[in-house]
């Protein structure tokens, strides 16, 4: 998404520099051609895509400073904050420094490619593209290391030149340790993931399930359903299991959660439905810390119908709060299930049907 934010760090170079000269050089504007050979046929193919994602679901899209602040706390999240404060400090004293002599124009040149690498991606995503996420900024991480080092005036190659004394290649060295030593402190951890979670539900399904074809209805958040639905799938002997999304059939919206409609308002309209496709078993996240919409409450209530559904487990979860699998009391027979419909307007502007 963010291939055309590398076409300002030509502008923003020379701005840094002050050398408005290279303007006038065929060199100069080679650059954008190559970024337009490379990034404009996936912007042009991929149009529609680019526009439906800026349209922040429900959100407002944000102003160009709470754009940019956002950016600024993205880098300090993605990056460290200590490697992001090193490296803002870094780029401050490449900037505060005089005219480089001679010998260090090599590496004047590339601490100034690296902050205008930096400073484009910014401008890029707080004025044209105000998307913010940890992946927009990978292509920012060596221009941040970069400027990081050369806080610690650490030169761009450790190799001997002359002049250079063992206590200066010291210190060198000991300025990279030190930096390594800081920011893997506060930063790395091993967070605690959800997929075990969805095993242990995915367990329990399979633990309840009758025989034969059975249909089944997971409501969770998107992630939640994906995962269980991926966890089935690789343990399903296909054809035996069906298994339905309540967000897909029982809702509709845009691929980024905007224009939410319920398709089903009350929980008798939602067990008329299950019981007409056939669903003989559900499961349902409790959604404690999680925003799971409006079709999953209903779901939730629709299962307490004691003469349809039976509570067949519960799971407690690693993350918090537990999921509970019902299983329908009264098979419905194969030859009465309807074909269950997802309404997919939105994106193939049609429904599709599955028997």
């Amino acid at each position: 998404y963010n291939g055309l934010a590398v076409a300002f760090v030509p502008p923003l170079a020379v701005l840094l520099t002050g050398r408005f000269y290279l303007v006038r050089r065929a060199a100069y504007w080679l650059p954008f051609g190559i970024v337009l050979l490379m990034a404009g046929p996936w912007y042009v193919l991929m149009r529609d895509w680019v526009l439906y994602a800026m349209e922040f679901g429900d959100l407002s899209p944000p102003g160009a400073g709470d754009a940019i602040l956002a950016v600024f706390r993205q880098f300090g999240r993605g990056f460290g904050y200590v490697l992001a404060a090193l490296g803002v400090l870094g780029a401050a004293l490449h900037l505060w420094r005089r005219r480089p002599n001679w010998r260090e124009e090599h590496a004047a040149g590339i601490r100034t490619s690296a902050i205008a690498t930096a400073l484009a991606v910014l401008l890029f995503h707080g004025l044209v593209y105000r998307l913010v996420e940890t992946r927009y900024l990978l292509a920012v991480a060596p221009a941040m290391l970069l400027l990081a080092l050369s806080a610690f005036d650490v030169r761009w190659e450790l190799r001997s030149t002359p002049g250079a004394s063992g206590f200066r290649r010291a210190a060198q060295v000991a300025a990279g340790v030190i930096l390594i030593v800081i920011q893997c402190a506060p930063t790395f951890g091993t967070p605690a993931k959800a997929g075990r979670d969805y095993v242990r539900i995915t367990d329990a399904i399979l633990a309840n399930e009758q025989g034969g074809e059975q249909r089944l209805l997971v409501s969770s958040d998107a992630s939640g359903e994906g995962a269980i639905v991926a966890e089935i799938a690789m343990r399903d002997a296909r054809p035996r299991h069906v298994v339905a999304r309540a967000s897909k059939i029982l809702a509709r919206r845009k691929l980024m959660g905007n224009e939410y409609q319920l398709l089903y308002r009350n929980p008798e309209d939602v067990n008329d439905l299950l019981r007409a496709y056939g669903i003989q078993v559900v499961a349902l996240d409790d959604c404690s810390r999680r925003n799971c919409g409006q079709h999953h409450d209903i779901v939730s209530r629709a299962v307490q119908n004691g003469e349809r559904w039976r509570r067949a487990a519960s799971v407690t979860l690693q993350s918090g709060g537990a999921a509970r699998i019902y299983v329908a009391r009264l098979e419905s027979p194969e030859t009465s299930r309807k074909p269950m419909r997802i309404d997919m307007h939105y994106t193939l502007k049609r429904e599709i049907a599955v028997e």
